[in-house]
């Protein structure tokens, strides 16, 4: 065994800070400003969509914002005819997230005096890859489970969603943005 002798002055000095160390805290309490980075992500993202089953020769446009929440999708169409936007998801997450999605329809006018049912915009969700088929649970309001492993364009077929986008016989032709965006889900 090993004695060691401990300068009195030293273990009056470590008694003294330790107990001044709960006293300086409610002395020195106040407030502090400043600022601090700070970065919050989400788990879920969405990519740029991608158009299919649009007739040949037609130009078409789609984006997804910075965040990976919304996305846009835009093109020409005439009577009766559909469009396929297909939108990669991402989940970086451990474990699997309910989502709601949101897809909102082209708008037109429809003459006076006209039956608004014979000027219809179909709209059908369904999931791809590791997506589980989208419920319908609004007007335009869809829900899914996205699972962990979604990985977006990397799968193939690609982790995500397919909108289905067709026009009535009556709709007038012209240029269609259909845009949407998801988050998880709130219970």
């Amino acid at each position: 065994m090993i004695k060691m002798k401990i300068p009195r002055w030293l273990l009056i000095v470590a008694l003294v800070a330790s107990g001044a160390g709960a006293a300086a805290g409610t002395v020195l309490s106040g407030e502090i400003t400043g600022e601090v980075n700070v970065s919050v992500s989400q788990p879920l993202s969405v990519e740029r969509p991608t158009l299919t089953n649009i007739p040949s020769g037609r130009r078409w446009f789609s984006a997804a914002n910075d965040d990976g929440t919304n996305f846009s999708a835009a093109t020409e169409l005439y009577q009766g005819e559909s469009a396929v936007i297909e939108v990669p998801i991402t989940n970086t997450a451990e474990v699997d997230h309910v989502v709601d999605i949101t897809v909102t329809p082209p708008t037109f006018s429809v003459p006076d005096g006209a039956d608004p049912s014979d000027y219809s915009i179909t709209l059908e969700v369904d999931g791809s890859g590791a997506i589980d088929d989208a419920v319908r649970v609004g007007a335009n309001k869809w829900k899914c489970t996205i699972d962990a492993d979604s990985q977006g364009t990397d799968a193939s077929p690609f982790d995500g969603i397919r909108i289905t986008v067709a026009l009535g016989d009556m709709v007038p032709p012209g240029y269609y943005e259909i845009s949407g965006g998801i988050q998880i889900a709130a219970y």
